[in-house]
């Protein structure tokens, strides 16, 4: 008989804010750091770094 193991992953910011599960959706990696975020810490992490790198929209670049 198959089994099928299921893995729920939570968002990093919300645990360590309030210790709230939420869902993850994201998974954000810079070099050797990770971290899983949920719909609103993606979105206000993305704000913040496209403030920092000064870039209006998002770019896809392709190799």
């Amino acid at each position: 008989m198959a089994t099928k193991r299921v893995v729920q992953v939570f968002c990093n910011a919300c645990w360590n804010k309030s210790e709230t599960v939420v869902e993850a959706v994201e998974r954000l990696t810079l070099g050797s750091l990770e971290w899983d975020l949920c719909v609103e810490h993606r979105d206000r992490f993305g704000g913040m770094l496209s403030e920092a790198l000064d870039i209006d929209e998002p770019m896809a670049i392709s190799a």
